[in-house]
């Protein structure tokens, strides 16, 4: 069943994007185009920065093989998704995986990593890929925001709370205002993948999202601490 974003939450939406205007150090503008090339700018950026990629730019994360986009330390990666500017609504950055077999998560969030920030980036995944195939995968630290972004046919899950089953970290994630769609493992069906956000011994706040055609938009795993609201 698909959940609508209200106006209200459109227009909060609005004043939530990063625009490009205001990065003011020009080094910070990703020019790359692979998945290589990311994470090396979030190697060299320090805490605190924001990495902007274009809205016109496509990236494609094959190059990584199986490896993930690692970010170990509190950045914000942003684009423009849902901003309106001369009268042309914009998409954002997009940030694709194909089917490669056995792959970590596309983006992982290491535990300690502080406050870290995703805004405005498409994320396309495959629907025909096993079922281990992520988007974001978040362990076990707090403050982290997932917002504005449009994150589909990712066959295990589009985003992941899965710290240890001792750890408890209040507030996990924040994901707001996100369309997150055709999460689905079309290879396998009874596999019983394909969630929205998916969340363990952590919890999460979630609203304002649009949900669509995933095989579950939101699921909690039943163990201690586990959360969402």
């Amino acid at each position: 069943m698909a959940r609508f974003i209200s106006v209200g939450s459109l227009i909060d939406l609005q004043n939530r994007i990063i625009k490009r205007s205001s990065i003011k150090d020009e080094s910070k503008i990703f020019k790359g185009t692979s998945g290589i090339d990311l994470q090396k700018t979030i190697d060299s950026a320090s805490p605190g920065d924001t990495i902007y990629i274009d809205g016109n730019t496509t990236i494609n994360a094959d190059d990584l093989g199986k490896n993930s986009i690692i970010i170990d330390k509190a950045i914000t990666l942003a684009s423009n998704r849902g901003e309106k500017k001369n009268g042309k609504l914009h998409y954002g950055a997009l940030i694709k995986r194909g089917n490669i077999i056995g792959s970590s998560p596309l983006i992982f969030i290491k535990k300690g990593a502080g406050l870290v920030k995703i805004s405005g980036l498409r994320f396309q995944g495959s629907q025909s890929a096993d079922w281990d195939h992520v988007c974001i995968w978040i362990e076990s630290h707090d403050n982290v925001s997932v917002e504005g972004c449009e994150i589909r046919k990712w066959s295990d899950r589009a985003i992941g709370l899965y710290p240890s089953p001792k750890i408890f970290v209040k507030k996990h994630l924040v994901a707001a205002f996100n369309y997150i769609h055709n999460n689905y493992n079309l290879k396998d069906p009874g596999s019983g993948t394909g969630y929205g956000v998916a969340v363990a011994t952590s919890e999460a706040m979630i609203f304002g999202n649009y949900f669509h055609s995933n095989r579950h938009d939101i699921y909690g795993g039943g163990l201690p601490n586990c959360a969402y609201e």
